[in-house]
């Protein structure tokens, strides 16, 4: 090899694209030989098509501006290394017809290289090495005319034709992928200048099509936009490897959905494209968009799922059914209001202790509510039409008896977090009467009644939770929801709450009080509130008002009972307890049952960096740290590290691996040098 250079070698063929060869060739070969080598090597490219070795030859290359430079005329048979040409250098096959004339390089004019263009139907017609590209010189000052005629004369173009140069854009940033220069035959457009007007510099590759008319389509304007827009999308289908697709951006979904459904044997209306490698993508419904549109790029993924693809819009909602009387497993309680306060001991405190009558929770219980099924619906859908699909759902699933029922008996309300919240009323769409965003997989709640639905549009939802304050808790069976219209907050402002208490409680509406508790919150036990203030009903009048409210509600007539500090550490360490099995459940349903956690942490030992001065009477009585006395000790600062001082502390540590220094007692207590001032102490 030290007998041999390697040598780039470039050339143009018929495709808008560089073909390069590192080619070694002997120091001693000649360049007669270097091209036949080139030649050669080149043939075995599709789309290069050299002609004769007569009509090829070597330029000087500088592949950074694409330029060439020498020619090497009457230079043929001598040497490379006689010419200077080591490693590295980079060399152009430059071609030509037969009855063209070599030109001599000209550094002062432009240099551009000019390709025709053809259709893919007209191609089989014509010779192969017409597509080869051509390096054409041409004056600085030249115009479009004067390049049009340089063109005709080298390409053999008929006087009848007309010539159309079209600039590709060499960045994807572009606004336009190509540029028409000359869109006319007008004389301002043919007295442009190419560099001056035109903009166009050394090294600038343009494409010429034939045309009878200027003004006609540009078939290679169209294609270069093609091309620009061409991006490969890969599908996925079962378990198959991704497969790519080649497409047009500018194509629809359905276009796409066409392709893959012709590959994989399924029409469009059976099966889904969702974003992703798998099925846990989201589905992309918007057929009629455009791949752009929808940010769908090259080497993107999409899975072809089989099942009925949902239209713009719609949505799989989760169906969830809840039955007030199957949910309400309270026993009603024994004796009235005013009973005597019971007598809680330690060891029955957990047994005594019903967790709905020492908390009020705003959510539901996971268990109370019942999955139907998936259902499709759309944010445009009318609410009677989504309350008849639920129905049918229910009565498919035996969940209610459609012979003593009637959809009406449906209440439809939203599900966030296990809280129900608005009331959809017939009337509006779905966009409408929800104040939650439509997305896949949300829930709906399908709330049997024991009286067909009569809620108004305009409507709040009161819930009322009665206090009994004879033996401070909540009563089970007393704890009801309410839908208050606003036509009757409007017209008795200043009784409706009262009034639908006392309807609801069954207590006369003049002994009621309330507490009016946020609904964002969980939940509320009952040592909260002891602490309350109750007030009347109108006291809430001129307050602000929200979409959903929680009341406690309390007897004015029942006597006020004492809760001692022995029942409130009792209710505490069962609400506590109460808490620690629901987080201990809630991790054990996310968790995989199939891997144990066995992590327990260990804190982690501690270096602790100390830095201590000296004081001036320090200095002089010679006392300070360790350092200071062995004459270590930099402008009065000393930095050590803190170690045992004493057996015992080194006894103990060995007794107790997770102890260190910052955590002893007795270490922090010990009589210490005789120092002035810890500027960090303590860092545990």
């Amino acid at each position: 090899m030290a007998k041999k250079v390697q040598i780039k070698f470039f050339m143009k063929g018929s495709k808008p694209k560089n073909l390069e060869k590192a080619i070694h060739v002997y120091k001693t070969a000649t360049i007669r030989e270097v091209l036949e080598i080139a030649c050669k090597e080149f043939a075995k490219e599709k789309d290069v098509v050299a002609p004769s070795i007569e009509n090829v030859r070597l330029r000087g290359y500088n592949d950074y501006n694409c330029l060439l430079s020498d020619t090497y005329n009457d230079k043929e048979d001598k040497a490379l290394s006689s010419l200077g040409i080591y490693t590295g250098q980079q060399m152009f096959l430059e071609v030509k017809s037969d009855e063209e004339e070599w030109e001599d390089h000209d550094p002062t004019k432009l240099q551009l290289f000019v390709r025709r263009f053809v259709d893919e139907s007209s191609k089989s017609n014509k010779t192969p090495n017409v597509f080869m590209a051509r390096c054409i010189q041409v004056d600085e000052d030249a115009n479009v005319a004067s390049l049009c005629a340089l063109i005709a004369k080298k390409f053999s173009v008929s006087a009848e034709q007309k010539i159309r140069l079209v600039k590709k854009s060499t960045t994807t940033y572009s606004i336009s992928a190509a540029k028409v220069l000359n869109p006319n035959d007008e004389e301002r457009t043919l007295k442009s200048r190419l560099k001056m007007d035109l903009h166009l510099m050394n090294g600038n590759e343009l494409h010429f099509e034939e045309t009878s008319d200027l003004s006609l389509p540009s078939p290679a304007e169209a294609f270069f936009e093609r091309e620009a827009n061409m991006i490969t999308v890969n599908f996925k289908y079962l378990t198959s490897p991704a497969e790519p697709i080649r497409i047009d951006r500018r194509e629809t979904i359905r276009t796409l959905k066409e392709r893959i459904g012709a590959k994989i044997g399924l029409p469009l209306n059976k099966f889904k494209l969702l974003r992703g490698i798998n099925s846990a993508g989201v589905e992309i419904k918007a057929i009629d968009s455009t791949l752009s549109k929808l940010s769908i790029g090259s080497n993107h993924t999409v899975f072809a799922l089989e099942g009925t693809p949902l239209n713009t819009g719609e949505y799989n909602f989760r169906l969830m059914f809840y039955n007030p009387t199957s949910a309400s497993s309270a026993s009603p309680e024994s004796g009235d209001s005013n009973q005597e306060q019971p007598i809680v001991t330690d060891t029955d405190s957990q047994s005594l202790f019903d967790i709905d009558e020492v908390l009020v929770s705003t959510g539901k219980d996971d268990s109370l509510l019942t999955f139907v099924s998936q259902v499709v619906i759309s944010e445009e859908m009318l609410v009677e039409d989504i309350r008849r699909r639920a129905w049918d759902e229910l009565v498919d699933k035996n969940l209610v008896d459609a012979r003593q029922l009637t959809p009406s008996h449906i209440r439809l309300r939203d599900l966030r977090q296990s809280t129900m919240t608005s009331v959809l009323v017939d009337g509006q769409k779905l966009v409408e009467a929800s104040k939650l965003a439509v997305y896949e997989g949300r829930s709906i709640v399908a709330e049997l009644l024991t009286e067909p639905e009569t809620s108004e549009i305009n409507h709040r939802i009161v819930e009322f939770a009665y206090v009994n304050r004879a033996t401070w808790r909540f009563a089970k069976d007393m704890r009801h929801e309410v839908i208050i219209s606003t036509s009757e907050e409007q017209e008795h402002p200043d009784t409706y709450l009262a009034d639908a208490a006392g309807a609801a409680l069954s207590i006369p509406a003049e002994r009621l009080a309330f507490a009016r508790i946020p609904y964002h919150r969980d939940s509320i036990d009952i040592l909260e509130v002891v602490s309350y203030e109750f007030s009347p009903a109108a006291a809430f009048t001129s307050q602000e008002s929200e979409y959903q409210e929680l009341f406690l509600v309390i007897d004015t007539s029942v006597q006020l009972a004492y809760m001692s500090n022995h029942e409130r550490q009792l209710i505490q360490n069962f609400l506590a307890k109460k808490s620690e099995e629901k987080t201990r459940a809630l991790r054990a349903k996310y968790s995989s049952s199939s891997t144990t956690n066995t992590y327990q942490y260990q804190k982690p030992k501690e270096a602790a960096l100390v830095i201590r001065t000296r004081s001036r009477t320090s200095e002089h009585k010679g006392a300070g740290s360790v350092d200071s006395s062995n004459d270590k000790n930099s402008n009065g600062v000393n930095i050590r590290t803190p170690t045992r001082r004493a057996e015992k502390a080194a006894a103990r540590h060995h007794a107790s691996s997770d102890t260190d220094d910052e955590d002893d007692t007795d270490f922090m207590t010990e009589k210490t040098e005789p120092v002035d001032l810890d500027l960090f102490g303590d860092l545990s």
